[in-house]
């Protein structure tokens, strides 16, 4: 999964996990008028967020170590409320109709986007997982190979492939039986790399 993708995914469940919040905390209100503005306000309050959390809550856990370790971690619910307050503190100086009423709604809804958000987190890795194996059960693995890395022929792409590719911890590394690419000219493959299906034994 690209970067970018993740990205995109974290997003939309932190989005999600908001809208969530905005419906059974009292406190946290969404106060946009239509229903695209209202998921608008969502997914740009879910950026915020983001960044709140990648840039301002590691500097806050390594400042604050020594309370982590004296409280046994329970700190993290009180940090997490203060960064969910600010996040609304931020929505409302840039303009967005979102809003966190107190340290009481900010406790609250950060558990709730962390429950929604970790859910939903795991039924998309349990899903990635289970496609993963239904993949490997028929004995099929697809790979791209972008044109730096030179392929010319099938060897390359069993070598590159043997290499490149990563199971599962504990998996054994079946043998290769078949190699079979969408382009039949080996001499185009750098510039107009091939999809490559692999088959294991």
């Amino acid at each position: 999964m690209s970067n970018a993708l993740a990205i995109t995914i974290r997003v939309l469940v932190v989005a999600v996990s908001l809208w969530v919040a905005t419906l059974i905390v009292p406190g946290i209100d969404n106060t946009a008028g239509t229903e695209p503005a209202r998921w608008g306000t969502l997914l740009a309050v879910a950026i915020i967020f983001g960044l709140v959390n990648a840039f301002i809550k590691p500097v806050v856990k390594v400042v604050g170590c020594p309370f982590y370790v004296l409280t046994l971690g329970l700190i993290a619910f009180v940090v997490n409320a203060l960064l969910f307050m600010l996040v609304g503190w931020i929505a409302g100086v840039v303009g967005l109709p979102f809003s966190v009423g107190g340290f009481g709604a900010a406790f609250l809804g950060a558990i709730v986007v962390g429950v929604v958000g970790s859910c939903s987190t795991s039924s998309s890795r349990t899903a990635s997982t289970s496609a993963d194996q239904r993949r490997r059960q028929t004995g099929q693995v697809s790979c791209r190979y972008p044109a730096s890395q030179n392929i010319h022929s099938y060897r390359d792409v069993v070598r590159k492939w043997r290499r490149i590719a990563s199971l599962s911890s504990g998996e054994s590394r079946a043998p290769i039986r078949s190699v079979t690419a969408s382009t039949a000219s080996t001499t185009a493959w750098n510039s107009s790399p091939p999809y490559i299906a692999i088959q294991r034994a």
